[in-house]
């Protein structure tokens, strides 16, 4: 029955919007929409009647799947007691933060031109138990470096001042007075972490022009690796990336 019925909501969309809307595309006129470099351009896509028609379809057929799927669970539960519903990724994040499943934790890029102690501190305004990212492995490495190229692209219809080009980070060196290689994730005052992986760009880190360089950044013009700079820096392309674990 629920196949059924999941067959006829798709052949009413297609059926209502037609063959017209589906097949629409925007003139790109040039602009493209994976170039991740220029933030400058803040051209937006213009919007046509199908883009509405194909949107309200789209939203009509989501809500039924969801009436769908609380039928199947509410009969689930009547003929098993003991049956429990896991929460959605999506559930699992603070309003405004966004699941990585494979980093399996949730992010949310702040646009602000904060130094390295206010970014945190912002962090945790967002929510208490949210705090600049600490990346512990590979996978999560490179879960984080897709969902950043994606904010990136988004960023370029948001009115936001300079380009977004590096991120800030929970790292910090463990010695802030002198200049070692040795750096910990901090969590929180009472909470640290070491650097079980590392994707350090190349020469870092290294205390540049013998500058006491104690707080880790990622840089999207190094490909996404890591630097290490001044905690007290503010500049226009400096933002924060907030992370909050559900686990």
């Amino acid at each position: 029955m629920y196949q059924r019925k999941l067959v006829g909501l798709f052949i009413l969309f297609v059926t209502s919007v037609g063959d017209r809307c589906l097949g629409s595309s925007w003139p790109f006129d040039g602009y493209d929409a994976d170039d991740y470099t220029d933030y400058t351009d803040t051209r937006s896509r213009p919007t046509s009647s199908c883009d509405t028609e194909n949107q309200n379809a789209l939203a009509e057929i989501k809500s039924e799947i969801q009436n769908l799927q609380q039928l199947v669970v509410g009969l689930r539960q009547k003929l098993d007691p003991d049956f429990k519903v896991e929460p959605s990724d999506e559930s699992k994040c603070p309003p405004g933060f966004e699941f990585v499943k494979q980093a399996s934790s949730c992010y949310k890029v702040v646009y602000e031109a904060l130094d390295w102690a206010t970014a945190d501190q912002r962090c945790h305004e967002l929510h208490p138990d949210a705090h600049l990212v600490a990346i512990t492995t590979s996978d999560e490495n490179i879960g984080l470096t897709a969902y950043l190229q994606k904010e990136l692209a988004k960023s370029k219809n948001m009115r936001i001042y300079g380009r977004p080009t590096k991120f800030w980070t929970s790292g910090q060196r463990l010695n802030e007075t002198i200049c070692t290689d040795e750096f910990f994730w901090k969590i929180s005052n009472n909470t640290q972490l070491p650097l079980s992986f590392t994707d350090w760009n190349r020469d870092e880190p290294n205390c540049w022009r013998n500058e006491l360089e104690s707080c880790l950044q990622i840089r999207k013009d190094a490909s996404f690796k890591w630097n290490d700079v001044p905690c007290d820096i503010v500049e226009h392309d400096f933002n924060s990336l907030c992370e909050y674990d559900p686990l």
